[in-house]
């Protein structure tokens, strides 16, 4: 397949995607009263293409970095079957506006619904493909415009660049250093045998990503079969988890690409795993999300997983559908496809709350088919107070949760309003106090920021 099975070599150069360059924005203003818990604060309708009355189902949504009066989504075609590939639009909100309705957009065709911003907040990984050694991103301006960006990807002694053509994600590390992006490379004389591609990029600069390891994913993960669900790097950038839409999941090391646990290998077909990290700890902890209900929580120590946390969440013909950490790693959210939102903390993963009205379980007519309201996505806002909740008939409905009464929480939230993230490596503060003002596990010792 033309794939190159060298070792990275290191380098030294400065990695330009640093932090965001302004102060945190809140999602309500200064002075002004919260309202009641639990209550809907605002409802975004999506419509089809071109003013056509079609539903959208928001199959992915999030906060910018930093930013809590700005969300994107991602919207496919409801009623559609689930495919690798998938078109669909991508826009961007200001929360701010009243209006609940907007005909900007930027057409994409975007094979797995997971968003990932640079650590700076400028690039979002929604993909159009290309070809030719390009990925074409989402560039998010301060305004909340959206402007296609078209990355160039130097595979260089690689061979072929065209097998970047059917990119299935670009996932940027927190650390700003390196990207990773997997790809379907199957050849046409060879279509029933998928072959897939993990390749980790040095970022040179914005708009250009170098090569430096790449490999096929059914050599570096044992039994690897299926399509990608998701891709993510821990908290301190050392570790990236894969998971399939056969239930696997594995760890690998992001400096090479070797593997350093592969945690499910077996098959299970109908059953897609997603992965996250915990963000409360640097790479130690991370969970997994199947859709016939089970959650899982894995501890690594010593180069072994170990499952400390195995809970059913949902029964029978309910699916998770939908996870997602908080910021800082206190409390999760999963959707179902019976129109819930189970909030946890994380500790024991208690339930502390579910959002459901009744118009999220009743039954509606779309395209004269009998239909049950899903959650598709979730997002925390960076203050943990407010959540993003994304359907299958077309809104993103934003949750008022109950307010966090931590008085560091409460502090660190007080001093990102005024000091943004690139200048808190200045500030004469101790190093693991401006990581928690970092959200982050980054060496500011080392002058990474």
């Amino acid at each position: 397949m033309g794939l190159d099975s060298c070792k990275p070599k290191e380098t030294s150069e400065q990695s330009p995607l640093n932090l965001c360059s302004f102060p945190y924005r809140p999602f309500h203003a200064d002075g002004k009263l919260f309202p009641p818990p639990l209550t809907v604060l605002k409802q975004i309708k999506h419509s089809g293409p071109l003013g056509l009355n079609q539903v959208m189902k928001v199959t992915a949504c999030a906060f910018p970095p930093n930013d809590d009066k700005s969300l994107v989504t991602l919207t496919t075609f409801a009623g559609l079957p689930l495919r690798n590939f998938r078109a669909g639009f991508f826009q961007c909100w200001d929360l701010e506006q009243t209006q609940e309705t907007q005909d900007d957009s930027l057409f994409t065709y975007s094979p797995r619904p997971v968003c990932c911003f640079s650590p700076n907040g400028e690039i979002v990984s929604y993909i159009l493909n290309t070809g030719n050694g390009h990925i074409i991103l989402a560039e998010l301006g301060p305004d909340c415009s959206l402007e296609p960006l078209k990355i160039d990807c130097d595979t260089a002694g690689y061979g072929d660049r065209s097998l970047l053509s059917r990119a299935l994600c670009c996932v940027f590390s927190p650390d700003g250093f390196k990207a990773v992006t997997v790809s379907n490379v199957t050849l046409e004389n060879h279509r029933g045998r998928e072959t897939n591609e993990i390749c980790l990029w040095q970022v040179i600069s914005k708009k250009r990503l170098k090569s430096y390891w790449r490999v096929s994913c059914e050599v570096v993960l044992p039994r690897f079969t299926g399509h990608l669900a998701s891709c993510v790097f821990s908290a301190d950038s050392t570790l990236l988890a894969i998971s399939s839409s056969l239930s696997q999941l594995y760890v690998l090391k992001s400096e090479n690409l070797e593997l350093f646990s592969a945690i499910r290998t077996d098959i299970v077909a109908g059953n897609p795993c997603t992965c996250a990290f915990d963000p409360g700890y640097p790479h130690q902890k991370l969970a997994a999300c199947f859709e016939d209900g089970l959650f899982q929580v894995w501890y690594f120590e010593d180069g072994q997983a170990k499952c400390t946390r195995e809970l059913q969440l949902v029964q029978n013909s309910d699916r998770l559908t939908a996870f997602s950490y908080s910021p800082d790693g206190s409390l999760a959210a999963f959707g179902t496809s019976q129109g819930m939102v189970i909030i946890t903390e994380t500790e024991i993963f208690q339930t502390l709350y579910q959002l459901v009205t009744s118009h999220n379980i009743a039954q509606e007519t779309i395209s004269g088919e009998s239909h049950i309201r899903a959650v598709c996505s979730v997002a925390f806002t960076r203050s943990c107070q407010e959540l993003a909740v994304g359907e299958n008939d077309g809104f993103v409905r934003i949750w008022q949760l109950p307010l966090k009464f931590e008085l560091q929480h409460m502090c660190r939230l007080a001093i990102n309003k005024l000091v943004p993230p690139n200048q808190i490596k200045d500030l004469p503060l101790p190093v693991n106090l401006k990581a928690y003002l970092l959200y982050s596990f980054l060496n500011i010792e080392e002058d990474i920021l």
